[in-house]
């Protein structure tokens, strides 16, 4: 970076230097004096001082530096770039929910993002067919730490109140990886989080998929029409 300020303090003379620095002193005398009592005649100062007179004693110029070094080529191609990135999920149906006589809901988590399917009643089989878009403008490694969450609840007579029945969990760098980077409808295991002992509490049928911007989008990526 070109510090034109340091290019032209460089170009001026001595001499010049003196008088801009005679001037400034100069100035800043005269306000001083405007400031205070207008009416004191035993003011000291005398407007026939001269003023080349002075000299800068133990007065050093130095040149200023900016302290924000530029990025080398190779340090501008190895840092992390914000990309854009589109999570779909389609939530097709669900089988085998423990429970009697259940009003099931698919909740479904991405990162801090949150979204819920309609509510089934009294059935352990509900089917939903309802797709879930998330979008992000994250750096690759920051979207890739980011969990799915599938979570199935039991939603009451109050809207506010809700058994969970169970969840399924998965991370975006998994489904990346994949094939055209999905899941293409398949059956995701809900246990207990609480008690991984007590088994598998159902399963939910979904595709999952992560694409980039820029990645050619596969049929099974689209949302149903």
């Amino acid at each position: 970076i070109r510090n034109t300020a340091f290019l032209e303090f460089r170009n001026l003379r001595p001499q010049q230097l003196d008088r801009d620095a005679r001037t400034l002193g100069r100035s800043l005398v005269k306000t001083d004096n405007e400031d205070g009592d207008d009416d004191d005649d035993d003011d000291d100062y005398d407007d026939d001082y001269d003023f080349s007179d002075m000299d800068c004693v133990n007065m050093t110029f130095t040149p200023i530096f900016s302290r924000c070094a530029p990025l080398s080529k190779h340090e501008l191609a190895v840092a992390p770039k914000v990309k854009s990135f589109q999570v779909n999920i389609n939530v097709i149906e669900a089988q085998k929910l423990v429970g009697v006589n259940i009003n099931p809901a698919v909740y479904i988590t991405v990162g801090d993002e949150k979204k819920r399917t309609a509510t089934q009643k009294s059935t352990n089989c509900p089917f939903f067919n309802e797709n879930f878009m998330f979008e992000f403008q994250e750096t690759q490694d920051v979207l890739f730490d980011k969990v799915i969450q599938i979570s199935v609840v039991h939603k009451k007579m109050l809207a506010f109140m809700m058994t969970h029945i169970g969840s399924f969990k998965i991370d975006i760098s998994t489904v990346y990886q994949q094939s055209d980077h999905r899941f293409y409808q398949k059956w995701a295991p809900i246990t207990d989080p609480k008690d991984t002992r007590s088994g598998i509490k159902g399963y939910v049928k979904c595709t999952l998929s992560v694409m980039m911007k820029g990645d050619p989008m596969g049929i099974a990526s689209l949302p149903p029409a």
